[in-house]
């Protein structure tokens, strides 16, 4: 969900999940939908975000859960966060397709993001005549 850009739509199954997991991931969902509020302006909370989702991927890796931490990779999107995401999916789950699979993902997702509704490139002119 949270590759495609349906975030939101996790949050709101995690909201009706009564699980002990189904809690932890409500609660890191919460605090990755604050930090990344348009109105949220403290950068201080963004980099404990980073640090707290590396903290918990870690933890799951020490379970073998593999694609649950690679999924908390992912709630963060940078580069680094992507790139470890991408190693443990290759490394540790042994999937070196999936691992490519969501660097593809990622990658088409932000060349889409970056073209504005006319389909020219932001911040580059239209086509010169």
């Amino acid at each position: 969900m949270v590759l495609i850009g349906k975030a939101e739509t996790l949050l709101h199954l995690a909201k009706g999940d009564s699980s002990a997991t189904g809690k932890q991931l409500l609660k890191l969902l919460l605090m990755v939908d604050e930090v990344f509020n348009p109105r949220n302006e403290e950068k201080d909370k963004v980099q404990k975000l980073q640090v707290k989702l590396r903290k918990n991927a870690f933890a799951l890796i020490k379970k073998h859960k593999y694609k649950e931490a690679a999924a908390c990779f992912l709630l963060y999107p940078s580069p680094s966060m992507v790139k470890s995401a991408a190693s443990v999916l290759s490394q540790q789950y042994d999937n070196p397709m999936l691992s490519h699979l969501i660097m593809r993902i990622i990658e088409h997702r932000h060349l889409y993001q970056s073209f504005d509704e006319s389909g020219v490139i932001s911040g580059e002119s239209g086509p010169s005549k």
